[in-house]
């Protein structure tokens, strides 16, 4: 995985579908993961030393490849190890003042609970429409299975690919009370 003379480095990436969990390396050059996610090129994503595990058992390690491509409009959620491993947009946060809004997700297969950062107040059909990137980034995410909560991943920084989305709700301080 070594190319010399190539501005690419590895990052370690958590992928999820629908039906599975496949982790591995991903090259990426200084645009970070949300540049090779939004590559317009390229419809699928290498990933290096990948290892695959079934939502349903997710503690069994179903197979292990050198190289698999990830189609990547199956990829619901990709989780990178760092914040700056998406790129140059985790960085524009740092300049610019923006509000935190904690956030639940969810999808047909998963829930997310993270925080959505948004200039000004929160606009969810700006954020949904047609003209914004296919992914959102969430940060200080925790993502669990819906029909195995076994499977929870945390990570600082996740793309979510917004057209699995099927609810998104701002978190308030205070929580229903159960009946």
């Amino acid at each position: 995985m070594n190319y010399p003379g190539t501005s690419n480095r590895p990052i370690t990436v958590d992928f999820l579908t629908p039906s599975y969990r496949i982790v591995g390396k991903v090259l990426v050059t200084r645009t970070g993961l949300f540049g090779v996610m939004t590559d317009t090129n390229n419809s699928v994503i290498d990933v290096h030393d990948a290892q695959l595990a079934r939502l349903h058992i997710p503690n069994k390690l179903a197979n292990r490849f050198p190289i698999a491509q990830v189609v990547k409009n199956q990829v619901v959620a990709a989780c990178a190890g760092r914040r700056d491993d998406l790129g140059p947009l985790a960085a524009i946060t740092y300049n610019n003042p923006v509000n935190q809004f904690p956030m639940h997700i969810t999808t047909p297969d998963y829930e997310i609970e993270g925080v959505i950062e948004w200039n000004g107040r929160f606009d969810f059909a700006a954020l949904m429409g047609k003209g914004s990137s296919e992914y959102i980034p969430i940060f200080k995410a925790v993502i669990s299975a819906v029909l195995n909560p076994a499977v929870r991943i945390e990570s600082p920084a996740v793309l979510v690919n917004r057209h699995f989305i099927d609810l998104v709700a701002q978190i308030t301080e205070t929580k229903p009370e159960e009946t």
